[in-house]
């Protein structure tokens, strides 16, 4: 009696997410995120500092393999005068979801402390954040951080989106976190 051979069901590419980001701080939230949601995506993240464009954008996806429901981030600071416009102009030409904040990204995080609704610089939202959380380090997520990102996410969501977009002080970031809940 003869054996029935399996018929290969082919490998299945799961989803990317593809997130280009300022630097240290973006990135060790995005690993962060990885970690917590473990999901059939993969969260890529790509630091460039302030150097992005379409091309780099587009060279560093073209490695890949590439699925119909990837999705492009882009995870930056706007407190730079025509930052928000680069941005803009990047999405012509790559289709791409802004996660911005401004000032800063530490925004983010100062929002699941506390709600700040008026104009802040960047070093003053930074003091903010290590005032109350002492331990805070650009680049790392520290333990009462990382509490405090998972416990209070809801709330630090509600408060960025009652904020004005781009303005000072605004952050987007929520939108990515609304995206991995609808994954789980």
């Amino acid at each position: 009696m003869g054996r029935n051979k399996r018929e290969s069901k082919g490998k299945s590419i799961n989803p990317s997410y593809f997130i280009f980001c300022e630097g240290e701080s973006e990135e060790s939230y995005v690993q962060y995120l990885r970690n917590k949601y473990r999901l059939p995506v993969e969260i890529v993240s790509k630091v460039t500092k302030g150097n992005i464009d379409s091309k780099l954008i587009k060279k560093h996806i073209s490695s890949r393999p590439q699925h119909e429901k990837d999705i492009i981030f882009l995870m930056y600071d706007i407190d730079v005068t025509g930052f928000i416009d680069k941005l803009n102009e990047i999405k012509k030409h790559v289709k791409s979801e802004l996660l911005v904040s401004n000032p800063c990204f530490e925004l983010w995080y100062y929002l699941h402390f506390n709600n700040q609704t008026a104009e802040i610089t960047t070093d003053r939202c930074i003091k903010k954040l290590e005032n109350i959380c002492p331990d805070y380090k650009k680049g790392t997520i520290s333990v009462k951080l990382k509490e405090k990102l998972e416990t209070k996410q809801i709330e630090a969501s509600q408060k960025a989106q009652n904020l004005s977009l781009y303005n000072n002080p605004s952050s987007s970031v929520y939108n990515l976190i609304k995206m991995l809940e609808k994954l789980r």
